[in-house]
């Protein structure tokens, strides 16, 4: 099936290319910490589970383009 011509120039997905430099490492024989997404084994503590719904507010709304202006400087002083 042909694909546009678009998304046939596109580079590969960067994760992509992370598990597969991933994978070769390992292949030599060194342990690799995978600290990417991933699909928690855990329960969650219910005393955070208790916390994100008490934050949440009604109505969320799509947040600002350049950041919220506490999590910039946040991120800056850092």
């Amino acid at each position: 099936m042909p694909i546009s011509p678009v998304l046939e120039r596109q580079a590969t997905y960067p994760f992509v290319r992370l598990n597969e430099a991933a994978r070769r490492v390992e292949a030599r024989g060194v342990e690799v910490i995978d600290f990417g997404a991933g699909d928690p084994r855990e329960a969650t503590d219910p005393l955070i589970r208790e916390a994100l719904v008490a934050g949440l507010r009604e109505r969320m709304g799509y947040p600002l383009a350049q950041g919220l202006p506490e999590l910039r400087e946040a991120i800056a002083g850092w």
